[in-house]
């Protein structure tokens, strides 16, 4: 794990474990999603526990409830040849928030959003959807969030709210808002994924 990413309200750490390696035990005490960019086989082994083996897909989104249910002590061994790579982004903020307002709190409602963003997950701490923009074309829309952080899933040559520049998979924008975003992607090659995680803390 290294970090690529931190402020008062979250962590972003990025992995990437090789064919064959294991990481060292670890423990995760905070709410965190876990963004998965490969196709991989794993066994994972927790703390006192039996190992057991997994299957990630990319693409795939995970919720862990590591600060508000259980924190979670282990490590992971990559059983298939592709790195296996993972964003794991901390909700830090959400975390001292619970612990200072334990009451549960109240589930709130999705804002009003329409296409391109389409959500696909929801939970206490945040809301992710995804954005979809074709290679050679562009979209504008409404992003009615106060926080959000924005991750490449699939990177391009892109302009518009974020700059002229490549992104690639795994890098993070950190924005407020509400804003209106804008992005057109260049070239004819390759489309765009970001996931969009709205914080609700």
């Amino acid at each position: 794990h290294w970090m690529t990413f931190s402020n008062e309200h979250l962590k972003v750490f990025r992995v990437e474990n090789a064919p064959g390696d294991t990481t060292l035990t670890h423990i995760h005490r905070v709410d965190s999603l876990y963004f998965f960019f490969s196709e991989s086989q794993v066994q994972g082994t927790k703390w006192k526990e039996e190992p057991k083996d997994d299957v990630l897909q990319d693409g795939e989104v995970r919720y862990g409830d590591h600060g508000t249910t259980c924190t979670l002590i282990h490590k992971i061994h990559n059983k298939s040849r592709p790195v296996m790579m993972c964003l794991d982004v901390e909700f830090a903020g959400f975390h001292q928030e619970s612990a200072e307002f334990p009451a549960k709190r109240p589930k709130t409602e999705p804002p009003s959003i329409s296409p391109p963003l389409k959500l696909i997950k929801e939970r206490p701490a945040v809301r992710v959807y995804t954005i979809d923009v074709a290679a050679g074309s562009s979209c504008s829309c409404a992003l009615p969030f106060a926080k959000v952080l924005l991750v490449v899933h699939r990177g391009a040559r892109i302009r518009g709210t974020l700059g002229e520049c490549f992104v690639k998979a795994g890098d993070v924008f950190f924005r407020e808002g509400p804003e209106e975003m804008k992005l057109e992607v260049l070239g004819t090659r390759r489309d765009l994924r970001l996931w969009i995680v709205e914080l609700l803390y």
